[in-house]
C-alpha cells in the first residue's frame, strides 16, 4: 500500500507537471514552458490551390529555426503545429519562411506578433500573412440552458474567418469583394437560420458566437450534426460553382459538441470548379 501511494504522488506531480508547460517550439514535437514575453502562433495555409501532396511545404522556419518539416503535414487548409496548439516566437518582428521542393524558400516574409494567442494565415504566397488575434477566453464551458426556453440544450462556440476567392475569365484571382455572414440553422426549427458574429471583409474574424446544441435524445453526448451556410452582403445564400461546373448554394454539415470552441474559414474560389468553395471547419478547444 506504501508502495502503491508512492507511485499515486509521483504520478499527480508528473500530470501537474506536463499540464504546465505549452507553446510547441520545435519540429520534432517538444514542448517548451511558455515566457510571458513571448508570442503564441497557430499557422494556417489559406492560400486557394490544389490541396494534397503537391501543397505541401517541405519544411517550416520561424526566424531561421526550424518549427515543422517534410514529416508533418502541411498544406493547403492545414494548420501547424495543430488545431488546439500553438508556436512560440519572440513578440515584434518575426519572419517566416516555408520551402517547397526548391533551394529557395517559396515564402518569406516579415510580420509583427503581439503578446497572446494568434491567428497566422498564409494566404498569397506573395503577400505578407494576415495576423488575427485569438479571440478571448481561448477555453469555454458548456452553458446550460432555461426550462423555459431551450430545456436540456448547450452551448458551442464558433467563430468565423473570411479567405474566400474569386476568380475572371482571365484567370486571375482576387479576394472575394463583399463581405459574408456565417449562419447555423436552428436545431429545432430548419426555417430559422441564426448568425454567427457579424459580417465579414476579406482577412477578417467574425467574432465569437454561441451555436445551441439541442440534445436528440434523453442520453446524448453532446454532439449534433449542425448545418452552416455562408450569405452574402445581401442576405442571400453564398452561390459557388461546384466540381461539377453547375452553381449551387453552398452549405456544409458539421458535427458540434457543447462546451467547445471551433473556428470555420471560408476556403477556396467561388467561380472555380477545381478549386472549389468550402468552410475549412477545425475544433480548437
Amino acid at each position: 500500500m506504501r508502495i502503491l501511494k508512492y507511485l499515486t504522488v509521483i504520478a499527480s506531480v508528473m500530470f501537474l507537471t506536463s499540464c504546465d508547460k505549452h507553446g510547441l517550439d520545435l519540429a520534432d514535437g517538444n514542448e517548451q514552458p511558455m515566457d510571458e514575453n513571448m508570442a503564441e502562433l497557430r499557422i494556417h495555409y489559406a492560400e486557394p490551390i490544389k490541396t494534397g501532396a503537391a501543397s505541401r511545404f517541405d519544411s517550416l522556419y520561424i526566424n531561421n529555426k526550424l518549427y515543422a518539416n517534410s514529416t508533418n503535414a502541411f498544406g493547403a487548409t492545414n494548420v501547424m503545429p495543430n488545431s488546439n496548439k500553438f508556436y512560440q516566437a519572440p513578440i515584434g518582428t518575426v519572419n517566416m519562411k516555408c520551402w517547397r521542393k526548391s533551394t529557395d524558400p517559396v515564402y518569406d516574409f516579415d510580420f509583427t506578433a503581439s503578446k497572446g494567442k494568434q491567428e497566422v494565415f498564409i494566404y498569397d504566397l506573395e503577400q505578407a500573412p494576415i495576423v488575427l488575434n485569438t479571440s478571448f477566453p481561448y477555453y469555454s464551458t458548456a452553458a446550460s440552458g432555461t426550462a423555459a426556453t431551450w430545456g436540456a440544450d448547450s452551448t458551442a462556440y464558433v467563430e468565423f474567418y473570411n479567405f474566400l476567392y474569386e476568380e475572371y475569365g482571365d484567370g486571375n484571382k482576387v479576394p472575394y469583394e463583399g463581405t459574408l455572414q456565417l449562419q447555423y440553422q436552428d436545431l429545432r426549427d430548419a426555417e430559422k437560420w441564426h448568425n454567427i458574429g457579424e459580417p465579414v471583409a476579406f482577412g477578417q474574424a467574425s467574432g465569437r458566437a454561441e451555436v445551441r446544441i439541442i440534445k436528440s435524445a434523453g442520453v446524448n453526448n453532446g454532439t449534433r450534426t449542425v448545418k452552416y451556410r455562408m450569405v452574402d452582403a445581401d442576405g442571400n445564400p453564398l452561390k459557388y460553382i461546384t466540381n461539377k461546373g453547375v452553381e449551387a448554394e453552398y452549405s456544409l454539415n458539421y458535427d458540434t459538441t457543447n462546451g467547445r470552441v471551433y473556428m470555420f474559414y471560408s476556403w477556396g474560389i467561388r467561380t472555380s470548379k477545381t478549386i472549389v468553395t468550402s468552410l475549412v471547419g477545425k475544433a480548437i478547444h
